[in-house]
């Protein structure tokens, strides 16, 4: 019995001397980063958006576990055309910024998996909201990297304290959702 100790990507070689010919063995040991397979759930999910299959219009089934999933969708400029939205909104969406899906979705997790605004529209506080007029791709387009950064270090204070850590990501960012 033998316990050997490996740190990330080191190797080690174990081999024999057997006194007979053609005993010999040698095993060659690595140990390495695992590799990360995604999440099926949340690649399935924006699948579905992409081709413009999403049809249910309540919250997916998401846990706080798709949360980095999420984050890492949440740079994406790809403009959807099916995509979750509130049933009770009175605004109609015929596109979303496959990023700002992301964190509003993610929103929703902090929520409790539940619709967390009327729909994934990000507004900034000083421009107000755009009653009575559509709000466009390139507004979402300006306020993503400000939302993206601070759900990034939201994610980072509360990743470790579980669902429902008590604050939210866009609060004191001068943007809210719809």
């Amino acid at each position: 019995d033998s316990v050997i100790t490996l740190p990330r990507g080191s190797a080690a070689l174990i081999s024999s001397a057997a006194p007979a010919e053609g005993k010999d063995f040698a095993v060659i040991l690595h140990y390495a980063e695992e590799r990360s397979q995604g999440n099926p759930q949340v690649t399935a999910l924006f699948e579905q958006m992409r081709k413009g299959t999403y049809a249910h219009r309540w919250f997916p089934k998401l846990g706080w576990k798709d949360i980095p999933a999420l984050l890492k969708m949440a740079n994406s400029q790809r403009v959807l055309k099916s995509f979750p939205t509130n049933p009770l909104s009175s605004q109609s969406m015929d596109e979303c910024l496959e990023g700002v899906a992301a964190l509003w979705l993610i929103e929703g997790l902090q929520e409790g998996g539940h619709l967390p605004s009327l729909n994934p529209i990000l507004i900034d506080r000083k421009a107000g909201l755009p009653l009575g007029q559509a709000v466009s791709i390139e507004q979402q387009r300006k306020l993503l990297p400000r939302a993206q950064a601070a759900y990034g270090v939201w994610w980072k204070k509360v990743k470790d304290a579980g669902p429902n850590p008590g604050t939210h990501a866009l609060n004191g960012q001068g943007i809210f959702w719809y």
